[in-house]
């Protein structure tokens, strides 16, 4: 319940699914975990529209594709903002919940020395973290993330 962040710790970036998550026409593209400012702001009830500082997104696989400055890509996309997390230095905690999706849960674990490495600019496919996560009535055991600093 609630929100809480480590203070100091800055895992900002996107964490990406190391094997394919699905529920029905939704799979998950990315964790997002914003800056400390990000949390900050959250924390202190300024909440921006469709941001929040951990966040998951999620492509309608069944709708039509598009091309952007990145690729091509779906349409449709959902970001499930948290109604609860805990974040620090050892774990993702997060709750929260999304129209399409439903309810979201994930309680992952971070691998510090290898997310040190991803942050510092060292390209690796190593997963930084490993975890449970639950969409709706689907549970996801032993799932993994890669890091991404972004663009």
């Amino acid at each position: 319940t609630g929100f809480h962040h480590e203070a100091g710790f800055d895992g900002t970036g996107y964490y990406m699914p190391a094997t394919t998550i699905r529920v029905a026409n939704f799979q998950l593209s990315n964790i997002t975990l914003g800056s400390g400012s990000d949390f900050a702001e959250w924390e202190n009830g300024r909440r921006l529209g469709e941001f929040g500082p951990v966040m998951l997104e999620f492509n309608d696989m069944s709708s039509p594709m598009r091309t952007t400055e990145v690729g091509q890509g779906h349409t449709v996309n959902v970001r499930v903002l948290p109604t609860a997390y805990s974040v620090d230095s050892r774990t993702i905690s997060f709750a929260g919940t999304a129209p399409g999706v439903g309810p979201v849960v994930l309680h992952a674990f971070l691998d510090a020395a290898v997310l040190r490495r991803a942050i510092g600019g060292d390209v690796i496919q190593t997963p930084v973290a490993h975890g449970t996560l639950l969409i709706g009535e689907r549970r996801f055991e032993n799932v993994a993330f890669t890091y991404f600093a972004g663009d």
